[in-house]
């Protein structure tokens, strides 16, 4: 089995633009399939 390491930035991880939540710091995420590393994934 052969492995593709992707790493990045926010895109990488899936991040909504503009849903930054004030208390905790963070970005809400795209659902696995929707990020652009679960596309090829679920191809592969």
């Amino acid at each position: 089995m052969k492995t593709i390491l992707c790493f990045g930035d926010s895109n990488l991880r899936g991040a909504v633009p503009g849903s930054l939540n004030e208390k905790t710091g963070l970005f809400a995420r795209y659902p696995r399939n929707k990020r652009w590393t679960g596309i090829p994934q679920n191809t592969l």
